[in-house]
């Protein structure tokens, strides 16, 4: 269960947010939109005034490689970072080591440990399903587990999203590799159409190209709204712990001010400004988040496949591909 952060008058903030006043400033480096990251500034600020946030919008990419040229340099020009999938280039350039633990500090942000990775959290987390659309299909006619799309009535009427994401995550609680292998056998039967990739996948299914699409995450359902989308009410759904998150790196040149935007953008109200952007909060049951709350309201358990799945997703896929007669990418 989550914890309870901790309020910005505890004297570990406190004395952070008068640390970060002499610093003056935090250098933020993401991804994101200028117009949402500002939302993000602006709330920040109201809360710490004294303390300003500068924003880079950049690519992966080109974060990779400017964080990796100033690390090589000695000089390091920002102070809090998502590490995304760059965390052993990071380590390998000592932007990250054993000292960049934010255990303690993502603990005063009310963070469950079991969802903090090498001392760091991320945010966003995804929920694996399904989807159908609400024009083509009545929500009593839809099964409650993913295998239902089995029966022979579905014949014809499946898309599927051809990473097969809900069945590689869902490995450990579908019975197993060989359990899934006969899911996806039985499954074939159906003729499911293969799609690529989920923003195509999800264009189709609301076009009517066909009623199911299986393959599809729970962040979808603010960008659908107004239209023929909904999110299969499986009894059980799936999500992982995502990989390491964000950081304050070695020789941050604003530490302090770099460890208060930390603790705040992963606290309640940065994650419900996550929520309200992105709706990719922690699933699991009474983190308070959007996505917590849809299940909850919608009757449906969430279940967190092991990081081994991760590491090895790609040969999940490309067995299960196998299985289903798709081209093995």
């Amino acid at each position: 269960m989550p914890g309870k952060a901790v309020a910005k008058d505890h004297p570990t903030i406190v004395a952070l947010y008068e640390a970060a006043k002499k610093e003056g400033k935090v250098s933020w480096w993401d991804q994101r939109d200028p117009t949402v990251a500002q939302k993000f500034i602006d709330a920040f600020q109201k809360q710490f005034p004294g303390v300003t946030v500068e924003y880079f919008e950049g690519t992966q990419d080109v974060i990779k490689a400017r964080t990796i040229q100033e690390a090589r340099a000695g000089r390091i020009s920002y102070d809090f970072i998502d590490t995304a999938q760059n965390w052993p280039d990071f380590q390998a350039n000592k932007i990250v080591d054993a000292t960049t633990d934010f255990t303690d500090l993502l603990t005063l942000a009310g963070i469950d440990k079991a969802f903090m990775v090498d001392g760091t959290y991320s945010p966003e987390f995804t929920v694996y399903g399904s989807a159908y659309n609400t024009d083509l299909v009545k929500v009593a006619d839809l099964p409650d587990t993913l295998d239902g799309f089995s029966d022979p009535k579905w014949k014809g009427q499946l898309g599927i999203e051809a990473r097969l994401r809900p069945y590689v995550y869902g490995t450990p609680f579908l019975g197993g590799e060989d359990n899934v292998v006969d899911m996806l056998t039985r499954l074939k039967n159906n003729q499911p159409q293969p799609t690529d990739g989920d923003t195509k996948s999800q264009a189709l299914l609301v076009a009517g190209e066909f009623p199911v699409l299986i393959g599809a995450y729970l962040q979808r359902l603010i960008m659908m709204q107004d239209k023929p989308w909904g999110f299969v009410p499986f009894k059980e759904v799936w999500s992982n712990v995502p990989r390491q998150g964000h950081i304050v790196p070695n020789g941050a040149p604003h530490p302090n001010a770099g460890r208060l935007y930390l603790w705040w953008f992963l606290g309640p109200e940065g994650q419900a400004l996550t929520d309200a952007e992105r709706f990719k909060g922690n699933p699991a049951p009474g983190t308070g988040t959007g996505p917590s709350k849809y299940l909850e309201d919608h009757h449906m358990a969430i279940r967190f496949a092991p990081i081994e799945f991760d590491l090895n997703y790609d040969r999940y896929a490309r067995k299960y591909q196998a299985a289903l007669g798709l081209p093995v990418t």
